[in-house]
């Protein structure tokens, strides 16, 4: 009984960390904004189960936190001038598409990142 239950555990470990490394490298994206179109980089690194992320614009670097990822979906936090963001995301291949939450329930947006290393 422990040996299979062990042997459930690595399956489903091993599944959770490949599944994080395929977001791993950098991946760009196109928003467009109020003040026009705005080029956005993407950079996610898996460590074992521990993922970072970061957000780079014209405007600097942006963290991402609370970063998961499962089979075909991924969800981050991002701070954007004090206001906590969720944004969530399909994973299909080397596309991921984000939909972002507005803070104060504002309307939502999409984006498509696509990876480039």
């Amino acid at each position: 009984m422990k040996k299979t239950i062990l042997t459930v555990f690595v399956v489903m470990f091993t599944l959770i960390v490949a599944n994080a490394q395929k977001i791993d490298g950098k991946w760009k994206a196109s928003l467009e904004s109020p003040m026009g179109a705005m080029e956005l980089t993407y950079t996610f690194k898996t460590d074992g189960e521990k993922i970072t992320g970061s957000v780079t614009s014209e405007f600097g670097d942006m963290e991402l936190t609370n970063i998961k990822v499962s089979e075909t979906e991924i969800s981050y936090d991002l701070n954007v001038m004090g206001n906590s963001m969720t944004q969530k995301g399909k994973i299909e291949g080397n596309v991921i598409k984000i939909s972002m939450e507005m803070p104060g329930g504002g309307q939502g947006m999409e984006m498509t990142l696509k990876k480039v290393e």
